[in-house]
């Protein structure tokens, strides 16, 4: 019995040690970040940040946290995240040459005034920014596409100046407060080209003789 004991509480320990061994499963990390304006600090839960704004007494506080690592066209960017407290302001990804913002129920790209003049906001039935929702941008050099918890909600045709930037999040808060937005999950997926079509026989070039 002794023995078996001393068998059990090996075979426990090993486990312990080779569970320590293994690199963290939180990727959350404030280093990959910039603070452009604002504060970041590691969440409590796996993967997960809490950003404030500013606290400007301007006419809004701000802040925009942006990911150290250039992204070229095309990426996929993934963010689930929610505001914390009473205010319902968009929060907002900031990506190339373009701002996705979202609202409670509705959905806008800025690019410029002139340009968010004429297209305005769009519905987006459901959305809350107090709640916890995943949306997922892909960027392509022709124009972006918005998942929101895996449903496609909008599509955008536009081309960026650049093909290679940072990216951020970022929102508004109440002057002279500092309002906190929880994130997690933040990933960015690089994308190949799209394959190529296949020529048909009829439109395939002669071969040379």
């Amino acid at each position: 019995m002794p023995r078996l004991v001393a068998l059990v509480l090996g075979v426990i320990a090993a486990g312990v040690g080779a569970a320590h061994a293994q690199p963290s499963p939180c990727p959350a990390r404030v280093e990959d970040w910039r603070v452009s304006q604002g504060d970041l600090q590691p969440g409590r839960a796996c993967g997960s940040y809490i950003a404030a704004s500013n606290g400007a007494s301007i006419a809004y506080s701000f802040a925009q946290i942006t990911w150290r690592q250039p992204v070229t066209l095309p990426y996929r960017v993934t963010v689930t995240w929610r505001r914390l407290g009473s205010d319902t302001r968009s929060l907002e990804l900031h990506l190339l040459g373009a701002v996705v913002l979202i609202f409670d129920h509705k959905i806008a790209m800025w690019v410029d005034d002139a340009t968010f003049g004429l297209d305005g906001w769009h519905a987006l039935p459901g959305y809350r920014t107090r709640a916890a929702h995943t949306v997922s941008v892909v960027q392509r050099v022709d124009g972006l596409e918005v998942e929101v918890d895996g449903r496609p909600v909008r599509r955008w045709r536009f081309a960026p100046e650049q093909t290679t930037d940072r990216i951020s999040v970022a929102f508004k808060g109440q002057r002279g407060t500092r309002e906190k937005v929880w994130f997690r999950d933040f990933a960015v997926e690089p994308l190949g080209p799209p394959p190529a079509q296949r020529q048909s026989p009829a439109t395939s070039p002669a071969r040379p003789k």
